[in-house]
């Protein structure tokens, strides 16, 4: 309370409190995840996880997405598919606790380590249904004769995964320079032919460090 001039001094004029401070960013604030794959947590306790530490959570990928949450038997779905071709970053769960812990302020709270945690199964929601990636069709196939139907296995090399279109899946992978992950994807729409057409742009590196 303060005495305000020729006001009675009986008078009390009550200012407002300072505000304060605005709190310390969480690790995670600004990034938005999509999940996918079997984790060590349910959908809703990773969902949970990833809001406590400031990330917004999505269920669908979309271009306000900025990273993947995958599990290894997430790399054939159609998210990770997609994620892929909008150049998302890709993180697992030993890299989404690394990623915490490194942002969190000092002193900061270690993450639970993936170790500890005992895998659950939980079924995808309706709205997440996520459907395994058809291997390309033969020229055979093409023609309209009949083969069998099987699945394209995919081969992922650090946080990429090669475009299988590429002849180079074996030998090279995607080139990554600290956080940074070299590739890109453009899309080109036709309105008036009524159709999409996806361009992956990708810096490759041998294996081994070779050109």
């Amino acid at each position: 309370a303060e005495y305000m001039g020729t006001l009675p001094k009986s008078t009390l004029v009550h200012m407002p409190p300072k505000a304060q401070k605005r709190k310390a960013e969480l690790p995670l604030e600004g990034m938005v995840f999509v999940q996918t794959g079997t984790m060590s947590l349910t959908r809703a306790e990773m969902a949970q996880h990833l809001k406590d530490n400031g990330a917004t959570v999505a269920n669908a990928v979309s271009g306000k997405c900025t990273h993947l949450l995958y599990a290894p038997d997430g790399i054939a779905t159609s998210k990770y598919a997609d994620a892929q071709r909008r150049g998302l970053t890709l993180i697992t769960e030993s890299e989404l606790d690394a990623l915490i812990a490194d942002n969190s302020p000092a002193p900061a709270s270690p993450a639970s380590p993936a170790a500890t945690r005992t895998p659950k199964v939980e079924p995808a929601a309706a709205d997440e249904t996520e459907t395994p990636i058809p291997a390309p069709k033969s020229a055979s196939e093409k023609s309209g004769s009949k083969s069998a139907a099987g699945l394209q296995t995919l081969k992922k090399k650090g946080r990429g995964v090669v475009d299988i279109h590429s002849g180079l899946a074996d030998t090279a992978h995607v080139y990554e320079d600290g956080a940074t992950v070299w590739q890109c994807t453009l899309n080109q729409t036709n309105i008036g032919q009524n159709n999409n057409k996806f361009y992956i742009i990708q810096l490759l590196e041998a294996d081994g460090g070779g050109k």
